[in-house]
C-alpha cells in the first residue's frame, strides 16, 4: 500500500482550485498511447474474458449510396414491403417499411429500427419518392441525406465509411449500392499473460487497453471525471462532517479510496485531498 497526499493553497489557505468533487477528479492520468492519428470509428475483436484482442482504428473518407427507382403500388401491393439500410460507421440496420392505407403490420425484423413510411393504396412511383425523402430528411437525418430526381432517389450515410448493402425485401424497386471508402490507421493486437496486458513482447502490468481513447491506462486511471470513473459505491460512513471517504472499484474490486476535507461542512470548496491506492 503507497499513499499520495496533495494540497494546494492561496495566500487565504483555501484550495486554489476549488471545485464540486462531482464536477471532476484530481487524479494525473498515467497512460500509454499506440494510437497516435486521426480516427472516425473502430472494430472490435474480444477474448473470452471479454477483453480487447484486436482493434482496428478507420478514417472513413466516403459515404455509403444507395440507389432506388421505385414502382407504383398496385392495390396494395407494397403493404408491408420493405427495403434494408445502414448507417455508417456503426454498420447499424434499419428498414423502410411501408404503410398502405394505414392498414400495415411493421415486420418483424431482428435487430433492426423500423422506419414506417405511410403511403395511399395505388399511390404512384414519384409520390413513394416523395414520402420515403420526407421520412428520412425530418426525422433521421442523424443517418441518412436523401436527394431525389423525379421517382428515384439516392441515399447517402451521414457518416462516413464501409457497411452493409441495402436490400430489398419484396416490393420489386431497382436497388444499387456504392460502397463507402475509409482507410485503415491502425491496427492493434494484444495477448495476456493471465490478466495482464501484452503488447509487442512488453507486459503492461496494471494496466488495461481502452478501445476509445487508443491507449493503454493504470486500471485506478480509467477515467478523469466522477460520472465516468468505474466505481460501484460511495461510502456511508465519514470521519468528519466536513470530510467524504470515497471508494474507487473496478469491475468491482476497490483499486483506490479518496479522502476530501472540505473547508466547512456544506462540502463546496475543498482544503485537501489524499488519495490511497488499494
Amino acid at each position: 500500500m503507497s499513499n499520495n497526499s496533495s494540497s494546494f493553497y492561496d495566500s487565504g489557505q483555501i484550495f486554489k482550485d476549488v471545485h464540486d468533487l462531482h464536477g471532476k477528479t484530481l487524479r494525473v492520468s498515467d497512460s500509454r498511447s499506440v494510437v497516435d492519428k486521426f480516427y472516425t470509428h473502430f472494430r472490435v475483436e474480444y477474448t473470452a474474458e471479454n477483453l480487447p484482442s484486436k482493434v482496428l482504428y478507420y478514417r472513413g473518407t466516403q459515404s455509403h449510396k444507395t440507389n432506388i427507382g421505385f414502382v407504383s403500388d398496385i392495390n396494395n401491393s407494397l403493404q408491408n414491403k420493405h427495403v434494408k439500410l445502414f448507417s455508417a460507421p456503426d454498420n447499424k440496420p434499419f428498414h423502410i417499411w411501408f404503410n398502405v392505407g394505414d392498414e400495415g403490420i411493421a415486420p418483424i425484423v431482428p435487430g433492426s429500427t423500423p422506419i414506417e413510411i405511410p403511403i395511399n393504396r395505388n399511390d404512384d412511383a414519384m409520390v413513394i419518392a416523395m414520402a420515403v425523402t420526407l421520412v428520412l430528411n425530418t426525422l433521421h437525418k442523424e443517418h441518412f441525406y436523401v436527394s431525389r430526381a423525379n421517382a428515384a432517389i439516392e441515399i447517402a450515410t451521414v457518416g462516413m465509411g464501409i457497411v452493409s448493402n441495402s436490400q430489398d425485401f419484396g416490393t420489386g424497386f431497382a436497388i444499387s449500392n456504392s460502397q463507402g471508402k475509409q482507410d485503415l490507421i491502425s491496427n492493434i493486437e494484444i495477448t495476456y499473460d493471465g490478466v495482464h496486458p501484452i503488447y509487442k513482447g512488453q507486459v503492461l502490468k496494471n494496466y488495461i487497453f481502452n478501445v476509445f481513447s487508443g491507449q493503454f491506462e493504470l486500471k485506478e486511471d480509467l477515467s478523469t471525471t466522477i460520472t465516468d470513473v468505474f466505481w460501484d459505491e460511495i461510502a456511508t460512513t465519514f470521519p468528519a462532517s466536513n470530510q467524504e471517504l470515497y471508494t474507487y472499484k473496478n469491475n468491482s474490486v476497490a483499486v483506490q479510496e479518496v479522502l476530501v476535507t472540505y473547508v466547512d461542512s456544506t462540502k463546496k470548496q475543498i482544503v485537501s485531498v489524499q488519495k490511497t491506492r488499494v
